[in-house]
């Protein structure tokens, strides 16, 4: 509207190719169409020139290497008149005149690099007033374009443009605010470095008898009878179980009907010797006393035989070796009728009215700070705080025993480490296998590790050098 022409472009030089940036009534240029592509070739022809190029009709009077991109490109866009005007890189202002600089002042002064693009489509002539308007506004655009371009050279543009948005925030009160909020937050990190806090590792686990058994099977076979249940109290050397083993039965009368045989077999040569010392038969009685020699021997292997069977079926018999309590739950459920092997656990005695222990199960990657808790301060002197979980608001106290240095894998944990701690408290529920949740204490850290320990454990997993 300004410069009253049906069409301006505007091509600019980027490297080796010139390119158009704009055609008026037009939001995108598709470089891929036709007459953007003819009108780039126009342009890359004209701007190297540094004239202007005007055609109305006739193209006489223009350069040989105008003529062809021209032809193509009224062919594409059947324009009457195209201008194209090009535009200079805009200089420092200078005072100097433009005769007293030179013509290398000059020179460095009219650097081409982009044109504008005028078209009409109706008028083939070239109207006075379109030629001095856009040879008035050539210079503007031209600077404006320069500007542009020297402001998208700009290295980290996007970066510059962020921190310059984020430093003008900071003017008038805001910037109050910000050294305020920076000195909050220099505050709050100074405490988390500073402040020292205990740090304690956390572990699940249960409440047990120290003194404890376990009783397995002293040989194969099956459980006939079960003469106690679970919880039930008991003295040392009671009666627990029954176990038969047929074979073992077999065996036993095997052997006693052989030691009968023996014995009746031992009374004939005893009679047979005294008859012949009677007879005085001296070589009967000397063979009398071999054989009788030999049986007794016999009897003797079997009598022996007949006593280990016997203590073999007297062990069937299982007994308590302490006082206490049976742990094991539903035990006549879980063995009666049942057939065993040797070596087959069966039950388990506590003895509840002695020692009480805390066993815990603590996550692997936490152990490494009780551990050198440990050897700094020792087993006794690493406390531990602990709830019940039948009574979370009562909190009891006791200290770390032993740490077992093998891990162990537990499906719902994952690999987790055992330690025990003994119960400094006496007045605590006593019942086994109670859940508990317990707090070792490893010795004082800062606020922030204390608070963020996980997450910077984490850091140092994922990340370490």
């Amino acid at each position: 509207m300004l410069l009253n022409c049906d069409r301006v472009s505007i091509a600019r030089t980027r490297g080796r190719k010139t390119v158009i940036e704009a055609i008026s009534g037009q939001d995108r240029v598709n470089r891929r169409a036709n007459l953007v592509r003819a009108m780039s070739a126009l342009a890359s022809e004209v701007i190297p020139s540094g004239e202007t190029v005007v055609f109305g009709g006739r193209s006489d009077d223009l350069p040989p290497q105008v003529k062809e991109p021209l032809v193509e490109f009224i062919a594409e866009s059947g324009s009457r008149m195209v201008m194209l005007v090009p535009l200079h890189a805009a200089q420092q202002h200078d005072q100097t005149p433009d005769d007293e600089r030179g013509l290398q002042g000059k020179e460095q002064r009219e650097r081409p690099w982009s044109c504008l693009i005028l078209e009409q489509v109706a008028d083939a002539e070239l109207r006075p007033e379109l030629e001095q308007q856009a040879h008035a506004l050539s210079d503007h655009v031209a600077a404006a374009l320069t500007n542009a371009r020297d402001h998208q050279r700009v290295f980290l543009l996007s970066f510059w443009k962020m921190l310059g948005r984020g430093c003008e925030w900071f003017y008038g009160r805001k910037l109050l605010k910000a050294l305020g909020a920076a000195s909050l937050v220099a505050g709050i990190v100074a405490a988390l470095m500073l402040i020292r806090r205990e740090y304690r590792v956390e572990g699940d686990g249960r409440l047990l008898p120290v003194l404890q058994r376990e009783i397995f099977a002293p040989w194969d076979g099956v459980v006939v009878d079960v003469l106690v249940a679970d919880g039930q109290r008991m003295k040392e050397g009671t009666l627990l179980l029954r176990i038969r083993d047929d074979n073992l039965d077999s065996q036993l009368a095997d052997v006693r009907s052989l030691a009968k045989e023996k014995q009746q077999e031992q009374l004939s040569p005893e009679a047979r010797i005294d008859d012949a010392i009677d007879d005085s038969n001296r070589e009967d009685a000397v063979r009398l006393q071999g054989e009788l020699v030999e049986v007794i021997i016999q009897l003797r292997g079997h009598e022996a035989q007949e006593r280990l069977l016997a203590k073999r079926q007297t062990d069937l018999e299982v007994r308590s070796t302490i006082a206490g309590v049976v742990a094991t739950f539903q035990v006549e459920q879980l063995l009666i009728n049942r057939p065993v092997r040797q070596g087959e656990l069966l039950l388990q005695v506590m003895d509840d009215r002695g020692e009480w222990m805390l066993e815990l199960d603590v996550d692997e990657h936490r152990t490494g700070h009780l551990l050198i808790a440990r050897e700094r301060l020792g087993n006794n002197n690493l406390k531990i705080d602990f709830v019940l979980a039948t009574a979370p608001e009562t909190n009891y106290r006791g200290h770390l025993t032993k740490v077992v240095t093998r891990p162990m894998l537990l499906p719902d944990r994952g690999s987790v480490v055992r330690v025990f701690g003994a119960i400094d408290d006496r007045d605590f529920e006593r019942r086994i296998g109670a859940e508990v949740r317990a707090k070792i204490r490893c010795g004082e850290k800062s606020l922030g590790y204390v608070l963020f320990g996980d997450v910077i454990e984490f850091l140092y997993q994922r990340f370490w050098l």
